[in-house]
């Protein structure tokens, strides 16, 4: 007879026993026969499933975690040589004045569910005869600190070069259209595209500055217009994608719990059971949505940056866990003597001294 488990799994698909003289081979050919039909998900279901997957951030590689903190130094190194070729008279944007960096934002009017972070804002005047003008611009920086992406700018780089869109000496791109020929020359990575779009778009804006460095200064700049064809297609595929489930999550009656009719939250039990093994169960997503709905008030303004956010109990375990700490130190460099000297007497007593805080600790847990 075959395997023991191939024969309840045959069991359970076909509702009969199998034949006895079945090796495990022509169980498992059994078993493969007329595949049961898998349910089709609609776009709403496929949709929430994303919402869920992306609801709890995973943890980076470490090669990719040093990789982002790299790519956040050179941002200030960046935004100084931007500044000091400004001053040498090489700022093909206007007379760049300065540069600032802002937190996260929404848009604004109805489409307040739409926001975004960008790098850093250039201040710029541009003069007109007598007339001077202030002007904004949204600066996207990208940092290849691997020698093969690295690689990768060099060759696009070179490509723009040759077709006259970029000199020799500059880093700075010819201006162009997003419906241009070669912008994707002027920006690569189709994401990176569509980043620099969002910003526009939710800053109000119709172009935005995208620029490209090393491990050690800028290798190029580029500022892609996005026309106005463009900007109102995108504000039709994030209402789209609104109408689709994410407007679930910013109903008015949403505080207490999630807002949703029978068939919408059936929608995100499926998902959630979809990624609970990997990613996040039901409690989970329910208390990380209630205080993200707290956190950003009635209004849902725009979360704020999670290094400023602390679980009580582990601020908690934070402050106390010295107190267990600062007794064994003292236990150390102290004549301390129990009236059983063996070190089951000593391993006890430091216990008896952590075992308060410990216990609070688990509780709030």
């Amino acid at each position: 007879m075959g395997n023991p488990e191939l024969k309840n799994i045959y069991t359970a698909k076909h509702g009969e026993q199998p034949k006895a003289s079945w090796t495990a081979k022509v169980l498992i050919d059994k078993i493969l026969e007329n595949p049961l039909p898998q349910e089709a998900n609609s776009f709403e279901q496929d949709f929430m499933n994303a919402i869920v997957e992306n609801s709890v951030l995973t943890r980076l590689s470490d090669d990719a975690t040093e990789s982002c903190d790299k790519g956040h130094d050179m941002e200030p190194i960046y935004s100084a040589e931007l500044m000091k070729s400004a001053k040498d008279g090489n700022f093909p944007f206007g007379t760049l004045e300065e540069i600032s960096s802002v937190g996260t934002v929404q848009k604004s009017g109805d489409d307040k569910y739409i926001k975004t972070s960008v790098d850093r804002i250039i201040g710029a005047a541009t003069a007109d005869g007598e007339d001077t003008t202030r002007e904004l611009h949204l600066l996207e920086f990208k940092a290849r600190v691997k020698v093969a992406t690295e690689q990768v700018e060099h060759k696009r780089i070179a490509q723009l070069r040759r077709k006259r869109m970029m000199s020799e000496d500059s880093i700075y791109v010819q201006e162009m259209d997003a419906n241009h020929r070669y912008s994707h020359l002027g920006i690569a990575s189709p994401d990176e595209r569509i980043q620099a779009l969002h910003h526009a778009f939710v800053f109000g804006k119709d172009s935005c500055v995208h620029a490209v460095g090393n491990t050690k200064n800028l290798l190029s700049v580029c500022k892609m217009n996005f026309p106005p064809e463009l900007l109102a297609a995108y504000k039709r595929t994030l209402k789209l994608i609104y109408d689709s489930g994410l407007d679930i999550f910013y109903r008015e009656d949403g505080e207490d719990d999630i807002s949703a009719s029978n068939e919408e939250m059936a929608r995100i039990e499926k998902a959630v059971k979809k990624y609970e093994k990997t990613y996040i169960d039901m409690y989970c997503f329910k208390f990380n949505y209630l205080l993200w709905r707290d956190l950003t008030d009635d209004v849902n303004l725009p979360m704020p940056p999670l290094l400023q956010l602390l679980p009580y109990a582990l601020a908690w375990w934070n402050a106390n866990k010295p107190i267990g700490d600062t007794i064994t130190k003292m236990l150390w460099n102290m004549m301390y003597y129990t009236p059983i000297s063996n070190p089951q007497a000593v391993l006890v007593k430091r216990l008896a001294h952590q075992l308060t805080t410990y216990t609070c600790h688990r509780l709030f847990q």
